[in-house]
């Protein structure tokens, strides 16, 4: 789940939790499209491009919504004056582990790649990335409402 923190507006501070993978409304992808001025699935790509402070207010304006600090019929308003907030203000914390879906791995070997005998004189080998079992996590993508 990533979370999105504002700050400086008293009424709507705080942190709230915004899931990339729910499914949204055509309300809130109106809402989207007025006030970050590109389509729902442009998001990654505008915030490469450093110009994601739009893209960030109207997922912050979705998320105040979803978590009923908003009314949906006031959401463009408030998009609109969530824009006059410094920088800094308005952060996007991705949690990119947990927006996607969790990959199988398959941990079985084939018979004949199987691991040697307990009482073989064969040296130990580190395990390959392939083989390692270690789990691998994902460290949050944090994004800042900033100038272009």
């Amino acid at each position: 789940m990533s979370t999105i923190k504002i700050e400086g507006t008293g009424v709507w501070d705080g942190d709230y939790e915004f899931d990339f993978a729910a499914r949204r409304t055509a309300r809130e992808l109106y809402h989207f499209k007025q006030i970050a001025k590109v389509g729902w699935d442009e998001i990654e790509e505008t915030i490469r491009e450093g110009s994601g402070p739009l893209v960030v207010t109207a997922i912050a304006v979705l998320a105040l919504v979803r978590a009923g600090k908003v009314a949906k019929e006031q959401a463009i308003h408030v998009g609109d004056g969530l824009l006059d907030l410094a920088e800094g203000e308005i952060k996007l914390i991705i949690d990119e582990a947990a927006e996607e879906p969790a990959e199988e791995v398959d941990t079985e070997l084939p018979p004949d790649e199987a691991a040697p005998a307990a009482d073989s004189n064969e040296k130990d080998e580190k395990p390959s990335p392939e083989t390692s079992s270690a789990p691998i996590s994902a460290e949050p993508l944090e994004t800042t409402l900033t100038g272009s």
